[in-house]
């Protein structure tokens, strides 16, 4: 029976609840992490605000299509994270790992307890904390959301439903592409781009039925992805580091001394800066940014082509390729900003 969902993520339902998982692999998983001035990551909507301050947000836009709506055997999954407008968002791979009891995990403002495995950490803390008895389905979005949604989510219902209609528009040949066309819809609110807060980084994950071919998952790491470049990420042993896409850390970092924010850094990565240029050309110079931006799409259709041989089972790259494909593409990306 298939399915498709499109939910407006607004946090955990407790303060301490843990972060959403992120895809995950035998070998680790990716976060995707934010970098900026406010604990608060979601869509601005214009007709909420706080008082002298941009628009209140009110939640991150999430899609998921099963089968028979998607246009092949696999679950597809796509995510904007929506945040203050200049926040910087890295692409960092965690191997997995055994932690010793009491050890911690360093999130954006806080330490919280870390599990013994990275990969346990859904059904025996929703049981813990009493948010579900342990019978029936497990079912995330019910189990982890608030029970009463706060007034602000009622200015959400719009781009709820448009992403909806986006989805059924496409049941039955939804592909990767389709959730990235989606993702970068700036019309329906989706991809958010406002004063105060914009849409900070994107992902689309691709997970197959058959457990032989491997799961595909698409990043941005930049902002804006009706402007930017979704590049491939495949889990495999020995995955390349990419430092263009982490921030740079700070032994005074003012997002960890209390009182916070005393004081301010720069916090973009090497990939942020270029595209942060590349956005600029595109706004200031019209011919030469479409041509600019045209050389992107085109570098991002070869990816997904790519990516689309190995999801038929067409291709068998060698492992050392897949663990050098991120790294490789960033570097390509960068090249057509120089």
């Amino acid at each position: 029976m298939g399915s498709l969902t499109c939910s407006q993520f607004q946090g955990p339902r407790h303060p301490t609840a843990p972060p959403c998982p992120a895809p995950e692999g035998p070998w680790g998983h990716i976060q995707g992490r934010d970098r900026g001035l406010t604990s608060h990551s979601v869509p601005a909507l214009t007709q909420f605000r706080m008082a002298g301050q941009a628009p209140v947000p009110s939640s991150c836009d999430c899609f998921v299509a099963l089968p028979p709506h998607t246009a092949s055997p696999a679950v597809i999954f796509g995510k904007n994270a929506d945040r203050p407008r200049h926040e910087v968002q890295e692409i960092v791979y965690v191997p997995a790992a055994t932690h010793r009891p009491g050890d911690k995990v360093q999130c954006t403002y806080l330490e919280i307890e870390q599990a013994e495995r990275t990969h346990a950490g859904l059904r025996e803390r929703a049981r813990s904390r009493g948010w579900w008895s342990g019978d029936g389905e497990f079912v995330f979005a019910e189990v982890f959301s608030l029970e009463k949604q706060p007034p602000r989510m009622e200015a959400a219902k719009a781009r709820f439903q448009a992403g909806k209609e986006l989805l059924r528009q496409h049941a039955g040949h939804i592909t990767a592409e389709t959730l990235m066309s989606i993702l970068r819809d700036k019309e329906s609110g989706i991809c958010v781009d406002t004063e105060g807060f914009r849409t900070a980084g994107s992902m689309v994950s691709v997970l197959p039925c058959d457990p032989a071919l491997p799961c595909v998952h698409f990043f941005t790491a930049t902002p804006d992805p009706s402007r930017s470049v979704f590049k491939p990420f495949v889990f495999v042993a020995g995955i390349k580091p990419v430092p263009q896409v982490r921030s740079p850390t700070f032994l005074q970092d003012p997002a960890k001394q209390i009182p916070r924010f005393q004081s301010s850094v720069d916090r973009r990565h090497e990939l942020y800066r270029r595209h942060q240029a590349a956005l600029e050309l595109m706004e200031q110079d019209q011919e030469r940014g479409q041509k600019l931006l045209e050389t992107l799409q085109e570098l991002e259709k070869q990816g997904l082509e790519g990516m689309k041989e190995l999801l038929e089972g067409t291709v068998t790259p060698c492992p050392e390729e897949l663990a050098d494909l991120f790294f490789d593409c960033v570097e390509a990306e960068m090249k057509f900003y120089t």
